[in-house]
């Protein structure tokens, strides 16, 4: 019994060392600061990283309507509408927070395709 109990316990501090892990290296991600990497150009589709607490680690598509400066874009949401709901939201985003959109691929991918602690990116009909 003290053995099978030793085992899970291990277990525990394995999946909470690899959460914090995970954890840890959203954190990077989603508050990397720098310059952009790639200069988008209008009209170009995009991801933009949400910044906002709550949101952190979230993408939102959105178009790029044009370059303000050397590390600013003016963006249109595709999903995001302003307070009164009566247009997509226009904002001004950092250009490290913007990212190109990724390649099309399968929606839905077999579950065998995916082992414990993978990383991965989710769309998330939500925004």
């Amino acid at each position: 019994m003290t053995l099978i109990n030793e085992e899970i316990n291990h277990s525990e501090e394995h999946h909470q060392y690899k959460i914090d892990e995970i954890s840890k290296t959203i954190r990077k991600i989603a508050f990397k600061k720098g310059e952009r990497t790639k200069l988008l150009q209008g009209s170009d589709e995009v991801e933009v990283a949400s910044q906002k607490y709550g949101f952190i680690g979230s993408y939102c598509t959105a178009t790029i309507i044009s370059s303000i400066d050397a590390n600013h874009y003016r963006v249109k949401y595709k999903t995001l509408l302003t307070n009164h709901k009566s247009a997509p939201l226009e904002e001004t985003v950092k250009g490290y927070e913007v990212c190109p959109e990724p390649p099309n691929l399968p929606e839905r991918m077999s579950e065998k395709e995916f082992c414990l602690y993978d990383r991965i990116d989710v769309f998330a009909n939500d925004g």
